[in-house]
């Protein structure tokens, strides 16, 4: 809102107070956007002045009330009043803005100014101590928008924090307590404590921990680990489920703090068995029981041959679920039923060994097992399913077939995507059309070429391309009209060396000034030159050519002779200087 119409709403607010009933209406009536604005306020005596911006004054008497003490009274800003930053304009001149306040009785409707004034205040207020600042007694500024509290009267000492305790970690496995106050900003004295919890020791499952009553979640079986779970009964422990994995149910120790004990089933000493195994902890001495499962087919019965675990069966199982005999033939303790029949990776054979796994006694099992067994397939190279597929396009399907003469067994395999994985050369090469051209860094025409390196990607054969890395070119000698310059060229191999390839800079043609245009000169002294003459009487090189005296009387007799001309090449260093050049007199022309 612009200052003058704050003075005006304010002035028609205070008319508003002073008029009394011929201004009850005051605060309904519309605007008139073509009102004059005010933009003065002042009390002369008992009349207030208002001045509008075409100069006219308006003067209304205020009326007067006896004996009013005026405690009932408003305030209102007509000059805003506080303290001014040091980046505010008239700080220099003055840190505070005395403020111009407009009150108003509201019993007598007097009205008067005061000004000089930071805060106006008629409500005292007590604020206890914080962690900031003590106690105080102050006043309260009744200005609208403003409630600064002013003319403080501390009382006692600065408060303590109110702090908030939050935990880091855990109190049974470590941490931190972190205690924060509420009340002050971070980076204030005092504001946050961080304490270090240490685990505790008491007597627990773990050490730290405290439960009172496992129960097992997941049993173990002969193949998959198991779980428990407890509660910790510690007071002050957050993370209150406690949970411990349980080792396979095999029999020996193990070393993960658990022994196992003992079988309790009915049937010790067959492999496999189902029954219940008694676990110990190992640091606190708690036993508990575990119900432990034959994770085997019905009808099947894990035992081991040589320590690899087999499976006895009375059907011919299908596929690959066939033990391979093949590597077992030279150990000897696979037995053929009917010896008759062949080994073949397509026939499955009944055959018998003798278990060798150790039971809980330490005994070694030696049941006559019956397995059924073939021999293993013999493959050839691995070979696409779909030849158009591109390795490093999508995953590819690839299979190979048993070489084995009636078997007909094809086993399929998928590789997954690769990346591209190109094979660069050291050939720069660049491009003129979308056809790849062998680059010369050597030759001044490429200057400024951008080459690249061209590979091929060894899994699908594609064509692959990068720019020569760090590719940089400097004229080390400038050519000029006299000789060659000299230029180099670096950039990185694959390798990562640096190679550096020297360009010849060709040497500019000299130059004459024709009628003020350049053109150019062929000296002499070039036998690919031998041909180009000069006319030394034509107009157009007149003057520009000087035939020496040894010369004249040939070149009046119109023969091919050495001339010279003055070179006005502006190439860099070229030093002021005459060019032999062949020179020839004009036939005449005919009348």
């Amino acid at each position: 809102m612009r200052k003058n119409t704050l003075i005006k709403l304010l002035a028609v607010l205070a008319m508003c107070f002073l008029i009394g009933a011929a201004l009850v209406s005051c605060g309904e009536e519309e605007v008139d956007e073509t009102a004059k604005t005010i933009v003065g306020v002042e009390f002369v005596g008992d009349d207030l002045v208002i001045t509008y911006d075409d100069g006219t004054k308006t003067t209304t008497a205020i009326p007067a009330a006896a004996e009013c003490t005026h405690e009932n009274a408003k305030a209102y800003s007509l000059v805003d009043h506080g303290v001014r930053g040091v980046n505010d304009p008239g700080y220099a001149e003055s840190r505070f803005v005395n403020g111009v306040i407009l009150n108003v009785c509201n019993d007598c409707r007097k009205a008067w100014t005061t000004e000089g004034v930071l805060h106006v205040g008629y409500e005292t207020v007590e604020t206890a101590a914080t962690c900031l600042e003590p106690a105080y007694v102050a006043t309260v500024c009744q200005i609208p928008g403003c409630g600064e509290h002013f003319d403080k009267h501390p009382e006692g000492e600065i408060g303590g924090h109110v702090y908030v305790t939050t935990i880091e970690g855990d109190y049974c496995t470590g941490g931190t307590e972190v205690k924060t106050c509420s009340i002050c900003a971070v980076g204030t004295e005092g504001h946050e404590i961080r304490t270090t919890i240490e685990a505790t020791a008491d007597e627990g499952f773990d050490g730290r921990h405290t439960v009172a009553e496992w129960t097992i979640t997941k049993a173990p079986t002969f193949d998959e680990k198991g779980t428990i779970e407890g509660q910790c009964t510690k007071e002050g422990c957050l993370n209150k489920t406690v949970i411990k994995t349980l080792e396979k149910a095999v029999k020996m120790d193990n070393a993960n703090g658990y022994t196992y004990l003992k079988s309790e089933s009915s049937e010790i000493g067959k492999c496999g068995d189902d029954g219940i195994y008694v676990y110990k902890h190992d640091a606190t001495g708690e036993t508990f029981q575990v119900e432990v499962l034959d994770t085997s087919a019905p009808g099947e019965i894990y035992h081991e041959l040589n320590g690899v675990k087999m499976v006895s069966t009375d059907q011919v199982p299908a596929g690959e679920e066939l033990k391979y005999a093949y590597d077992y033939l030279t150990k000897g303790v696979i037995n053929f039923a009917n010896l008759a029949d062949e080994l073949s990776c397509y026939k499955a054979v009944e055959a018998h060994f003798y278990c060798t796994a150790k039971h809980d006694t330490g005994e070694e099992c030696g049941k006559d097992i019956m397995i059924y067994v073939t021999k293993a397939h013999t493959y050839g190279g691995w070979e696409k399913v779909n030849a158009a597929d591109v390795p490093c396009a999508k995953d590819t399907d690839y299979k190979r077939t048993c070489t084995v003469a009636g078997c007909d067994h094809v086993e399929t395999k998928t590789f997954p995507k690769e990346n591209c994985a190109p094979v660069y050369t050291d050939v720069l090469y660049t491009s003129n059309d979308g056809t790849d051209v062998v680059f010369d860094a050597s030759k001044e025409a490429n200057i400024g070429k951008v080459p690249y390196y061209k590979g091929v990607c060894k899994h699908c054969n594609t064509a692959m391309y990068k720019l020569v890395p760090e590719y940089k070119y400097e004229e080390i000698d400038a050519a000029t009209c006299q000789a060659d310059g000299m230029g180099k060229v670096t950039y990185k191999l694959n390798n990562g060396d640096t190679e550096t390839v020297n360009v010849v800079l060709a040497q500019f043609a000299h130059q004459i000034t024709v009628n003020g245009v350049k053109e150019d000169i062929k000296s002499a002294e070039k036998p690919e030159n031998a041909d180009v003459v000069y006319y030394a009487d034509d107009a157009k090189y007149a003057g520009l050519i000087v035939v020496t005296n040894d010369q004249k009387a040939a070149f009046e007799a119109g023969e091919k002779v050495i001339g010279y001309m003055h070179c006005d090449c502006t190439c860099t260093g070229c030093p002021a200087h005459d060019v032999t050049v062949w020179v020839k007199k004009n036939a005449p022309v005919a009348e």
